[in-house]
Formats: C-alpha cells, sequence, structure tokens
C-alpha cells in the first residue's frame, strides 16, 4: 500500500484518473441500487440475474455468487419472494437453475421482465 500511495502522491494525473475512475463506480453502484429498487419483485430480479449474467459472467450460464436471502435482500424482498419468482422463472422456461448455478435460456424475455418488472 506504501508502493501505490507514494506513485499516487507523485504523480498527480494518475490520481485524477484513479479519482475519476472511483467516482464513476460510485455512481453506477447508486444508480443501479435506485433502478433496482424502482422495480417490482419480477423485475428486480430479472434485473439482477442479467447483471451478473452480461456485466459480471459475460455468459448465460454461471453459478449465482449471492445466496436467496442475499438476493432478496438486495431488491428489498423477502427471501420467500426471490425464491418464488426464481421457480417461476423456471417454470415459464426463461431459465434453468442447478443448484447455485444459473442458465438463462430465453434472455429477451429476462430482459423484457426487468425492463417492465
Amino acid at each position: 500500500m506504501d508502493d501505490v500511495k507514494s506513485i499516487v502522491t507523485g504523480n498527480g494525473s494518475l490520481a485524477l484518473s484513479l479519482l475519476k475512475r472511483m467516482s464513476k463506480v460510485a455512481d453506477k453502484i447508486i444508480l443501479d441500487s435506485l433502478e433496482i429498487r424502482t422495480k417490482h419483485l419480477r423485475g428486480g430480479v430479472a434485473y439482477l440475474l442479467l447483471y451478473f449474467s452480461l456485466d459480471v459472467y459475460f455468459s448465460s450460464e454461471f453459478d449465482l455468487p449471492l445466496s436467496r436471502k442475499e438476493m432478496a435482500e438486495y431488491v428489498g424482498m423477502t427471501t420467500e419472494n426471490v425464491i418464488r419468482t426464481l421457480s417461476e422463472f423456471r417454470r415459464d422456461g426463461i431459465l434453468k437453475i442447478y443448484g447455485k448455478t444459473i442458465h438463462i435460456i430465453n434472455m429477451d424475455t429476462l430482459k423484457s421482465i426487468s425492463e417492465f418488472g
């Protein structure tokens, strides 16, 4: 950490660049939190699944890094509602669930639910 402090202290343009990046990340976190809180349950869960698929793993199949409880806390719903919504998505053929592994089968439908839900 001392080496990083030394480099940043000695290089103003690097320090400014780091601050700009940190600000953009903070803005994205705040905007994403506000976005997800304005959605109904199905839309919030769909938004979260799309985030992991498109922005984190870059794949339609991924291991969900959150428990159902953590998902519920993030979208502002109960754990039972999140579990029920995931089951509905599975039943409707939108995704397949294998334990913590999620495979999005119908990306367009999930995007629609996220956008309008």
